[in-house]
């Protein structure tokens, strides 16, 4: 309980200072979950300039998280609420999201811990606007040192630039 209202600085130091590598306290903080600057619209045109060419223009509107500490190692699902939204240029159909979670260490020299890319369909069907949901259930990594958690950032955005997996050869008929 006097952890709830205060405590001397120089327990909390001591505290801080403590990595998880044995019990893990349930109570650790969650990083936070931010939208990466530039990266929360996507713009898909039909190759004309950008005004009459626009198919589909994707937005996130919001993002939420929750951690789970299990021994060494935190768990972060991260759940991203959009939509998409047709252009003069689209059409009912379907439209690949290009998603990109990525765990950061922020900082004078910012470190990158993990990145996750997911490419999901939205099917857009008559209406003006199609709303998406994607949930990342898998952000683990080793909890490091309490002081040093409270620089970890999960960023969402849209990555249109990168690249899409090479399909799979198929192997010559004997």
């Amino acid at each position: 309980m006097a952890s709830l209202f205060g405590s001397s600085e120089s327990a909390q130091a001591a505290q801080a200072a403590q990595p998880l590598a044995s019990a893990a306290d349930p109570n650790w903080d969650c990083p936070t979950v931010d939208i990466r600057t530039g990266a929360s619209t996507l713009q898909i045109n039909a190759g004309r300039d950008a005004a009459s060419g626009l198919r589909y223009q994707a937005s996130i509107a919001r993002v939420a998280r929750e951690c789970a500490v299990a021994g060494p190692s935190m768990t972060i699902k991260v759940g991203v609420q959009g939509r998409v939204i047709l252009g003069q240029a689209g059409g009912p159909g379907q439209v690949e999201i290009p998603l990109r979670y990525a765990l950061v260490r922020e900082g004078p020299e910012p470190k990158t811990i993990l990145t996750k890319l997911h490419r999901f369909p939205v099917v857009i069907a008559d209406q003006s606007s199609t709303p998406f949901l994607h949930v990342e259930e898998d952000i683990t990594f080793t909890v490091p040192r309490r002081v040093d958690l409270e620089n970890y950032v999960v960023y969402v955005g849209f990555d249109p630039a990168a690249p899409k997996e090479a399909p799979a050869k198929k192997r010559p008929s004997r």
